[in-house]
Formats: structure tokens, C-alpha cells, sequence
């Protein structure tokens, strides 16, 4: 997480791998922004039993700024990758999105078929405020884009090149 130097009280902060929650509740009301990537995980299901095909899933960059500068405090955290995975370079323009191996577009989901995304959006240099957009032919041939956000706002991750030192935490 990258705080503006402004920041008070960063000394506080619960612990990351105590309650995950409570640090990045702390973390976005002292104005941290998650640095150099951001891991956002969401399930696609269709309501209707006839398959529904995804035929892709891109990262659109909604605005790009210089990366933040500030206090880097680093956060180690692990764990397995879901079974559909994505990596986004938000550096590039548009963003490069690799898929992990052995899938391909299109899959088909219904309302007892479903599939998991994680979409990994990495940055070194910019401040990049991004969504995800899926695209999905619906069982009548409609085609949908389906937009994934932060409730209505795009996400946001910055990368680190004007940042300060990195402190890890725990």
C-alpha cells in the first residue's frame, strides 16, 4: 500500500495477517492505495438454465496518472490461484492480459454451472484506475458486456516508482 506522506498514525494499524479485513478498512480511511498489483477474484453464473457462453474477459484502464509517491508499506500474502487466472499489465496501453494455461474463451456457465476468475493487475508506473469487462452471449444470441467494478467506481492501484523506502508488515 502506497500512503500520502500527509498520513498520520501509520504506526496503528491492525495486524495484516490477524484480521486482513480491519487492515484495509485502516488502510483506505488513512488513504492507502494497494501498490504494484491488485488481486480482484470474482464468480461468473449465469441465471438461466440453458448455457450462457463467456467469450472474453478484458481490463479496460479507465484513467492513468503518474504513480503515487509516499510511504510503501508492503504486505506478504499468499495463497493458491483459482482455476481461471489473469494477469493484467496495466504499464501497457491497452493492457497486456495473459490467461494461465489450459482454458481458452468460450466457457460456458449457468444457474448450476459457474466459473472463478482472479484477475491480477499489476503497475510500476502509473496510478491506474481500471475495471473489468466480460463478455457473454446470453441463450437467446443476445450479446452482453457485463462490467465488473467497485460498486460503481473503477478500482485503483498505483505502482511504486515514486514512492519512498518499502516497510513490510505482518
Amino acid at each position: 500500500m502506497v500512503f500520502p506522506d500527509s498520513a498520520t498514525d501509520l504506526n496503528s494499524r491492525p495486524s495484516f495477517s490477524k484480521d486482513y479485513e480491519a487492515f484495509f478498512d485502516w488502510a483506505a480511511d488513512h488513504g492507502g492505495v494497494p501498490a504494484e498489483d491488485f488481486d480482484l477474484s470474482f464468480t461468473i453464473r449465469s441465471d438461466k438454465d440453458e448455457s450462457t457462453l463467456v467469450t472474453d474477459v478484458r481490463v479496460v484502464v479507465v484513467k492513468r496518472e503518474p504513480a503515487l509517491g509516499g510511504r510503501w508499506i508492503g504486505v506478504d500474502a499468499g495463497g493458491q490461484p483459482p482455476h481461471r487466472s489473469l494477469h493484467a499489465n496495466l504499464d501497457n496501453t491497452p493492457p497486456t492480459v495473459t490467461r494461465s494455461p489450459g482454458w481458452d474463451y468460450p466457457l460456458s456457465v449457468s444457474s448450476s454451472e459457474q466459473e472463478l476468475f482472479t484477475v491480477t493487475a499489476t503497475t510500476q508506473d502509473c496510478y491506474c484506475h481500471w475495471r473489468v469487462e466480460v463478455d457473454v452471449i446470453a441463450p437467446n444470441g443476445e450479446k452482453v458486456t457485463v462490467r465488473v467494478d467497485d460498486h460503481g467506481d473503477p478500482f485503483k492501484v498505483t505502482g511504486t516508482s515514486r514512492a519512498g523506502d518499502r516497510m513490510t508488515v505482518e
